[in-house]
């Protein structure tokens, strides 16, 4: 990225960084830059007598390191125009037992938000903070540093695929009463790009289900300039389930497609129309600084040299002696573009060579085609190679784990009528004749067709990926995209047998709807049970553990240096704001198995 989209992307980031000012000293390179000097030169009270402020979004934290957390709000204002807030920093609730404070600035050019990156801070240790502009306070909300050393016990709560439209954040609301979080991940989907109506299921064609928030949406269209993409975040930010999610623990994010649009790619995206919405660089951009503006990560790094044309955001993150966190970008550094068509993605396999290569993965211009890229998968095997760790947790969008395509003709799980209706969807989505071809590729154990978006979807940078888990001690690889549970063991064939790589989870939707919505009718255990038969068919491909492709909720991810235990919590509705909730699966991974152990 050049030196202009930088500043175009980033303008205050940019101002600061490239004079080699240090974040502590940020204010003072401002004034001194005449950005604020008449602002901050103005006699305080006297501004604060004429302004008013409110914290109408809450507050949030992020990117925990040892030493320094991301505090974020946004402080909107009835006058417009920027101003500046106090930020306090303490070791109790109460805000008494103060430990940082300062000001920080909330300009109109970064749509009123504020981000401050507290540094000197001790290790392991949980903070109170809070915003405020006169006598106006925000919420409290909590955050907690990296340890360091001997950990013993470390919790993640996990999430991916929100659509506001679609219900209400109740999986956010559910994972708020915890108290024992020491971060939350988002695997990404954060926001939904789509206007009401715009992401349509066959259970909502057919009136089986409603978009019971539609009218709450804002704005009521499809997303595409800078000043949509903010509306949008600000939209969900009004959510006080997800406000109160976003003030109880540190968040650790990463984006997938439809903070932009569906099925982005490196140089577009399904859901774009080149022209008619503008050109993908302006909504990509527009896209991306939004996401910089409302999501408390850390200003952006670029990778020099690298060919990348998006900020940087995969990142690592270390739990002292218990575990690494590596957080990767499946989605807009590097990736090519999708194959659309059943039979290209079929051909990827028909043609790979006994050796495991797949020459038919290839770009039109005979390049190779890339998920992670060089850059990244270069830093990615560094991360894992070195790490000391016990556990090598993966956070990344998109499900790794082999996914065959569904033998329906051989299933005893489902009726004739079933099957029929089934054998219809995949015709009305994939063209005439996709179903017999669907069921040709089963016959043979081949990959789901549907699954080109995925891994599945890139084999040689999946072999790539496979062959870098062989150097991490004991890798967790968490998954989010596809709105359903998932867990699976993961395997690789070699001359010499079968080896175990590691394991897989995925974490179901917190609104965007699964399997449930599309086979409307089937049964859902007996969709989740014709994966894992599939895939039983043949035990040197990875083995489909659980499955729940009917419900929304999250994961809780324990891990102690004796073992890593997942567990899938469910809300039994998001078409109310009244609901239940229920932990119904727990699995469990030992050290040195690379295999799940444990079944509750």
């Amino acid at each position: 990225m050049t030196d202009r989209q930088n500043d175009v992307l980033f303008p205050l980031f940019a101002q600061v960084t490239q004079a080699g000012v240090s974040r502590r000293n940020v204010l003072r390179s401002l004034m001194a830059a005449g950005i604020i000097g008449s602002l901050v030169g103005r006699d305080a009270e006297a501004q604060t007598a004429s302004r008013t402020v409110t914290f109408d979004h809450g507050v949030t934290s992020g990117d925990p390191l040892a030493d320094r957390i991301i505090l974020w709000t946004r402080a909107t204002s009835a006058q417009g125009g920027d101003f500046y807030v106090t930020w306090e920093l303490a070791s109790d609730a109460n805000i008494t037992q103060i430990v940082a404070s300062g000001v920080a600035l909330s300009l109109a050019s970064r749509d009123n938000t504020v981000k401050v990156d507290v540094t000197g801070l001790r290790p392991g240790s949980t903070y109170y903070y809070r915003f405020s502009f006169g006598s106006t306070l925000s919420t409290v909300g909590r955050t907690k540093t990296l340890p360091e050393g001997a950990v013993s016990n470390v919790k993640f709560a996990v999430f991916s695929c929100a659509t506001l439209q679609k219900g209400y954040f109740n999986v956010y609301a559910e994972a708020a009463k915890r108290d024992d979080l020491d971060a939350v991940l988002h695997l990404g989907d954060y926001i939904y790009e789509y206007g009401p109506g715009g992401y349509v299921t066959p259970a909502l064609a057919a009136g089986v289900v409603k978009e019971v928030r539609a009218a709450e949406l804002q704005p009521q269209k499809e997303i595409i300039t800078l000043a949509d993409y903010r509306t949008r975040h600000a939209n969900y930010r009004s959510d006080r389930n997800l406000q109160a999610l976003a003030a109880k623990a540190p968040w650790i994010v990463v984006w997938d497609d439809h903070e932009s649009a569906n099925d982005t790619y490196r140089a577009g995206a399904d859901n774009h129309t080149e022209g008619k919405e503008g050109t993908w660089t302006d909504r990509r951009d527009a896209a991306l600084r939004a996401y910089f503006e409302w999501m408390p990560v850390r200003e952006p790094l670029f990778a020099a040299g690298s060919g990348e044309t998006v900020p940087r955001l995969y990142r690592a993150f270390d739990y002292g002696n218990l575990l690494r966190l590596v957080m990767l970008d499946t989605r807009m550094t590097s990736r090519d573009k999708q194959i659309t068509s059943p039979t290209q993605f079929i051909g990827l396999y028909q043609t790979a060579t006994a050796d495991g290569r797949f020459p038919a993965d290839v770009n039109a211009d005979g390049t190779q085609r890339q998920l992670l890229g060089t850059t990244q998968e270069v830093w990615l095997g560094d991360r894992l190679k070195t790490s000391q760790q016990t556990w090598q947790v993966i956070g990344q969008q998109i499900l790794y784990q082999w996914q065959p395509a569904p033998d329906l003709a051989n299933t005893k799980l489902l009726t004739d009528a079933q099957k029929a209706q089934i054998n219809g969807l995949i015709d009305q989505i994939f063209g005439a004749g996709a179903a017999q071809q669907f069921a040709a590729v089963a016959a043979l154990g081949g990959p789901n067709p549907e699954t080109s978006d995925s891994w599945v979807g890139y084999p040689s940078a999946r072999a790539r990926f496979a062959r870098t888990l062989l150097q991490a001690k004991n890798p967790v690889i968490l998954a989010g995209d596809t709105h359903n549970a998932w867990a699976a063991d993961l395997r690789l064939p070699t001359a010499t047998g079968v080896l175990p790589i590691g394991v897989e989870v995925g974490t179901p939707g917190v609104t965007s709807p699964g399997y449930e919505e599309i086979f409307v009718g089937v049964p859902p255990l007996a969709v989740a049970g014709i994966i894992q038969e599939s895939g039983a068919r043949n035990q040197a491909n990875d083995q489909l553990v659980y499955a729940d492709t009917s419900q929304r909720g999250y994961m809780l991810v324990d891990i102690t240096h004796e073992r890593v235990a997942i567990e899938w919590t469910y809300v039994n509705t998001v078409f109310s704001p009244t609901y239940t909730a229920s932990m119904q699966k727990r699995l469990e991974v030992k050290p040195g198995q690379k295999k799940f152990s444990t079944t509750v």
